[in-house]
């Protein structure tokens, strides 16, 4: 004990001198201070044991092997749970009799090029076999155990179970394969973009269709690639804008050109997937091509309208021929009859000629022909005068003189929209009053706007988003024009149905300089 109160530790050592006679007469000895040779055992032995307490408790496998023989010297728990065995079999075993053969190959190359130094240590996955047989995944940590140029004794291995993990990874890698197969076999296209709406997938069936190869649209957008027009881009934003705002979008047909410059028409669904801050990660747009079924379509439309105007050119040139000639006689008979014959002669006579004019405004109906002489203003005015005599309703009918409409084709699509329209309010709103308008609101941007104050649409179980036949033929003419659409059914304060058609007008100049070019080249 020192002066203050403290034990140290010493080391004494002592010798005594005798005399002839064999009595002690001196003692003679030495005391060293070894107070930090004990506190530095101590310390080690506390570190031995706190090693010893985390090689027993850790969550992985911890093992010392003879590395000349691959024997366990030494092996914890969690590596006797790993390896299926007690501490005694796994003392009694190599690293070699629980690896399986397909994977102790490249175990004894690693540890080869260990052993001579070309590697400090090394990692590998390889299976593990249990005493009944069944082969688990390990996770193995290879490191040696002496310094350099001391001799090879022991190395250490570290083992962490991984069988789970490698099941999971089996199952996802089984799930992707499937889906991948899923995706590059149907006749759907798929395109994935990201936030940016740059393309960073396609499917087989979007390769095949629109004729790129993927290293020509990988990472560039939809509208730099030029799949759309200018219109359907500035459409495609706003879709996409929607999107990332977190909203959805309806299914739409859009216009898509091939690498080859062939426009093909396909109905787009689009998505998004969301991070876990709620951003948008991916946009995912499956198509399908509706080309061939659009061609069919138009090829029925044709034929339907064909037929149309087979009955209105049949109406006009045969029944109301016939009735005009029947008309003639009457008025002849008329005038050879006096008194009371006389007037029932004259009231037949009204009824034939009102019946002569319902026929040819019915035939001027069924018939594009009407169309094309009158134009879309003539037609629509036909209509509007068909709506007044024949269902004794007002109808009023506004035209802008400024809208150019010179093709054809779009003048009587526009026509029977609004004939549908029309025939929609009369049949199902019982309307008091019908207006037709037809003007321009945009540079070469027109309407076409056809409003009853009926019952609106009336919407039932069996009804679909879409609407009835009459509506979705609407549609889809409007779609063949590069029209857009829009039926409102209002309620409050006031009723009616308001069917509104956006399209697109002619230059009235381009017709003339069309003129004037063809006059010069003459």
């Amino acid at each position: 004990m020192t002066k203050a109160g403290d034990y140290r530790w010493f080391l004494t050592r002592g010798q005594a001198e005798w005399n002839d006679k064999g009595e002690a007469v001196r003692m003679t000895g030495t005391i060293s201070d070894i107070e930090q040779r004990k506190r530095a055992e101590q310390a080690l032995e506390e570190s031995e044991q706190r090693l010893r307490v985390v090689f027993e408790q850790a969550a992985v496998g911890i093992a010392v092997l003879e590395t000349a023989t691959g024997r366990y010297l030494e092996v914890n728990q969690r590596m006797c749970e790993i390896n299926r065995r007690t501490r005694e079999q796994m003392l009694g075993l190599t690293f070699m009799d629980v690896t399986h053969p397909d994977d102790l190959k490249p175990d004894l190359e690693q540890m080869e090029l260990l052993k001579v130094g070309k590697i400090s240590s090394f990692h590998m996955e390889k299976r593990r076999v249990a005493p009944d047989g069944t082969i688990g995944w390990i996770n193995l940590t290879v490191a040696p155990m002496w310094r350099p140029g001391e001799p090879l004794l022991r190395h250490i291995a570290v083992v962490e179970d991984i069988d789970e993990r490698k099941k999971a990874e089996r199952s996802y890698l089984r799930e992707l394969a499937y889906n991948q197969a899923l995706v590059n076999n149907t006749s759907a296209i798929i395109m994935v973009m990201d936030a940016q709406a740059r393309l960073v997938h396609g499917n087989t069936a979007f390769f095949q269709t629109m004729g790129y190869a993927e290293e020509e649209v990988f990472c560039r957008t939809v509208w730099e690639i030029g799949l759309m027009d200018d219109r359907e881009v500035v459409r495609s934003k706003e879709r996409f804008a929607r999107l990332l705002r977190g909203e959805d979008n309806a299914p739409t047909d859009v216009r898509l050109r091939t690498k080859h410059g062939e426009w093909r028409t396909l109905e787009l669904r689009s998505t998004s997937t969301r991070r876990p801050d709620g951003t948008a990660d991916r946009i995912i747009i499956t198509g399908i091509d509706l080309t061939e079924r659009e061609r069919l379509q138009r090829e029925l439309l044709r034929v339907v309208e064909q037929e149309q105007a087979r009955i209105g050119h049949d109406l006009h040139d045969g029944v109301g021929q016939t009735m005009t000639g029947v008309l003639v006689m009457m008025e002849a008979l008329e005038a050879g009859l006096n008194g009371e014959d006389k007037a029932y002669a004259k009231r037949i006579h009204e009824i034939m000629n009102e019946s002569v004019a319902e026929v040819r405004r019915m035939s001027h109906g069924l018939s594009p022909a009407g169309i094309k002489y009158r134009g879309l203003a003539g037609g629509l005015q036909l209509l509007a005068e068909t709506v007044r005599t024949n269902f004794r309703t007002p109808c009023d009918c506004e035209l802008d003189a400024s809208v150019h409409v010179e093709a054809a084709e779009k003048q009587a699509h526009l026509f029977r929209i609004a004939q549908e329209a029309v025939n929609n309010a009369l049949r199902h709103g019982k309307p008091g009053r019908v207006s037709l308008r037809l003007r321009q609101v945009k540079d070469q941007e027109c309407e076409l706007v056809i409003e009853d104050d009926g019952r609106g649409i009336k919407k039932t179980a069996r009804s679909s988003d879409r609407g009835g036949i009459g509506m979705r033929v609407m549609q889809y003419r409007a779609h063949l024009i590069g029209a857009r659409l829009k039926i409102e059914s209002r309620r409050k304060p006031e009723r009616g149905v308001v069917v509104t058609c956006h399209f697109q007008c002619d230059d009235p100049e381009t017709k003339t300089r069309k003129t004037r070019k063809s006059r010069s080249k003459k």
